[in-house]
C-alpha cells in the first residue's frame, strides 16, 4: 500500500481486528494525527497494548500527553533510545511496517502475514521491549536533589561550565552525572532528557 491515508486506514483496521494483543514501535513523524482514539476502545474490550516509544515521541508536545493518557487507560508503555522504525503487530499474526519515515504521498508500507519475516519482526520487537525502560519507571525514586537541580539547569539551557559552577562540581563530575541522567531517562541528548523528565513529573 502507499500514501498516508491508506496507511492510516490500515493502522486503524489492524487495531480493530486485534483480539488479544497489539504491539508497536512508535516514533515520529506521524502520518495523519498524533492521537489514537481507537486504542482506548480496544483496551476497553480487553486488548493488551504494549508499545515501545522513542524519546522523540515522548518529547513531542502533543504525543507526550497522549502517552500519559493511554498509560492511564491501561497501555503498557516503555521507552528506548535508537528506535529507527515504526511497527505495529496484531495478535502476532499480522504486522504493518512502513518502509520509510517519509510521510508524503510516496509513503509505502508492507502488510506482513504469517511467515519467517513476521517471526523476525516479532523477535525484533521483543528485543526492543526487553531493552526498553518502563514509562514512568521507578527511576524517579532514584533521583537525588542534585539530579533535580542538574535537570533544571539542563532544561534552562545552561552550558557545561555554567552548570558545573552553579552546582560546585568539576566538569568531569557534571558530565558523569549527565550520562547517568541519560541512562535513567533512556535518552541520548539533553533536550530529550529534560523533556522526558518534565513529562514524568520529575521537575
Amino acid at each position: 500500500m502507499h500514501g498516508p491515508e491508506a496507511l492510516g486506514r490500515r493502522f486503524v483496521q489492524l487495531q480493530q481486528e486485534t483480539s488479544e494483543e497489539f504491539m508497536a514501535l512508535d516514533r515520529p513523524p506521524y502520518v495523519l494525527a498524533t492521537e489514537n482514539p481507537v486504542e482506548e476502545r480496544a483496551i476497553d474490550r480487553g486488548v493488551r497494548y504494549r508499545v515501545v516509544y522513542s524519546p522523540e515521541a515522548l518529547a513531542h508536545p502533543i504525543v507526550g500527553k497522549d502517552i500519559q493518557r493511554l498509560v492511564r487507560a491501561g497501555e503498557d508503555a516503555r521507552m528506548l533510545t535508537g528506535v529507527r522504525i515504526k511497527l505495529a503487530i496484531a495478535d502476532r499474526s499480522t504486522a504493518l511496517l512502513p518502509l520509510s519515515l517519509d510521510v508524503g504521498d510516496g509513503l509505502r508500507a508492507a502488510v506482513v502475514h504469517q511467515s519467517t519475516l513476521l517471526d523476525a519482526l516479532v523477535d525484533y520487537w521483543e528485543l526492543c521491549w526487553q531493552q526498553a525502560i518502563p514509562f514512568g519507571a521507578e527511576a524517579a525514586g532514584e533521583l537525588t536533589e542534585d539530579d533535580r537541580a542538574l535537570l533544571t539547569l539542563l532544561v534552562a539551557g545552561l552550558k557545561d561550565d555554567a552548570i558545573a559552577r552553579q552546582l560546585g562540581w568539576s566538569l568531569r563530575t557534571m558530565r558523569r552525572r549527565v550520562r547517568r541522567l541519560h541512562e535513567l531517562t533512556g535518552t541520548s541528548n539533553r533536550f530529550q532528557a529534560g523533556a522526558v523528565a518534565m513529562r514524568r513529573g520529575w521537575l
